[in-house]
């Protein structure tokens, strides 16, 4: 379980997750969209890579930025 609870606009999470093998990376990577309130950040390493699309509901916004989907976005 996360030791923190609740939802998060922002999550930095830079260079940590390239040390774990790629199994773990893709469940953090769905992990910190979970935890990320709609429209909310997430923030990695310029070494790091996060799935986008459906798998995730992350899209990416520059190198290292990704922001999950707002349902009240058009």
């Amino acid at each position: 379980p996360w030791p923190m609870k609740g939802q998060f606009d922002i999550i930095f999470c830079r260079n940590v997750v390239i040390y774990f093998d790629p199994d773990a990376q893709n469940t953090l990577w769905k992990r910190f969209a979970t935890a990320l309130t709609p429209g909310g950040w997430l923030f990695v390493g310029h070494s790091e890579r996060v799935p986008t699309g459906p798998e995730t509901g992350l899209t990416t916004s520059g190198i290292t930025s990704y922001r999950l989907a707002d349902k009240n976005c058009t």
